[in-house]
């Protein structure tokens, strides 16, 4: 279905924690292709780090050298990361100093399907992107983790928490990615006057452009049990990841402007989208039976 490709842009700017990156063979339509994937980790504060997919071909479609797949190498072999700082005897604050600054300005939001072995789905936004570049710090360095893009919206809602309104809205909008697929995500505003000028002048079935901050929090506290003898010592680890809303265009698109989606152009696009997932489920289950199978043991009995 041809369908426009939003504007989708991410921005990260900060301090490279992890990197998982592997060099792999796989099959594809012109059979095996030697290709670089894996995930590189994001710190922009104490609290908040960002896991960002990359993904490249080692041969452009026409067999020539793919100037991606050379980068994200040079990211596997010469970018530190804390991680990579603390293994060879760094502090926690060398590790930190140390580590390769970056930048990503080209990532795009999309979303991560999968089925549980229930067959239940989980569905969540993910960072994607094929260029990664060092930050020189003498010429600036502002750690922070951005989106601006456009989307259709689907619903505007009051949030609500314990059967309480929380005085936050949640926004579910649909986002067409490349190759006429869509991905439903969810974002949140939280500022008041975000919150009161989106309800006032933002509606549904329409399509506009907004930007915003990316949150990834990961709190940790120690809960201390107390109790007759040693106290005990409980640690909890919160995970906060949204997507905050914190401004936009003026107006949504019209009706007739070009960059406008119909809600029969979403409709179609969902539609298709749901024949993908009862694919993927389908999937999920042979390969659940599969491995199944092959791991099987003799059952045990214990007998008393």
């Amino acid at each position: 279905m041809e369908i426009r490709e939003a504007l989708n842009e991410v921005f990260i700017e900060g301090i490279l924690k992890e990197k998982n990156l592997e060099l792999a063979t796989v099959n594809s339509e012109k059979g095996k292709q030697d290709v670089i994937r894996g995930e590189l980790i994001i710190t922009t504060d104490e609290k908040s780090e960002h896991k960002v997919r990359v993904f490249a071909n080692k041969l452009t479609k026409d067999n020539r050298e793919n100037s991606v797949y050379k980068g994200l190498v040079t990211v596997m072999e010469e970018y530190v990361s804390i991680a990579d700082a603390l293994k060879n005897g760094a502090t926690a604050e060398e590790a930190k100093n140390s580590a390769t600054k970056v930048r990503i300005t080209k990532g795009r939001l999309g979303i991560n399907d999968y089925y549980t072995p229930t067959g239940e789905l989980r569905s969540y936004p993910q960072i994607t992107t094929n260029f990664v570049n060092r930050v020189d710090e003498t010429k600036g360095f502002t750690p922070k983790a951005e989106f601006t893009v456009e989307m259709f919206f689907k619903a505007i809602k009051k949030e609500i928490k314990n059967e309480e309104e929380t005085g936050r809205l949640i926004i579910e909008g649909i986002v067409p990615m490349y190759g006429g697929v869509v991905a439903p995500i969810t974002f949140v505003a939280g500022d008041e006057d975000t919150v009161n000028y989106l309800e006032m002048n933002y509606e549904v079935g329409k399509t506009g452009k907004v930007w915003g901050e990316i949150v990834n929090v990961v709190e940790t506290t120690v809960k201390v049990e107390k109790g007759f003898g040693k106290s005990k010592e409980k640690i909890i680890v919160n995970v906060l990841n949204e997507l905050e809303i914190t401004g936009g265009e003026e107006e949504q698109y019209d009706e007739d402007d070009e960059r406008s989606y119909s809600v029969d152009v979403i409709k179609a696009a969902l539609a298709e989208r749901d024949i993908y997932l009862d694919e993927l489920k389908k999937k999920s289950k042979d390969n659940s039976k599969s491995t199944t199978k092959n791991t099987s043991k003799p059952k045990k009995e214990l007998n008393f």
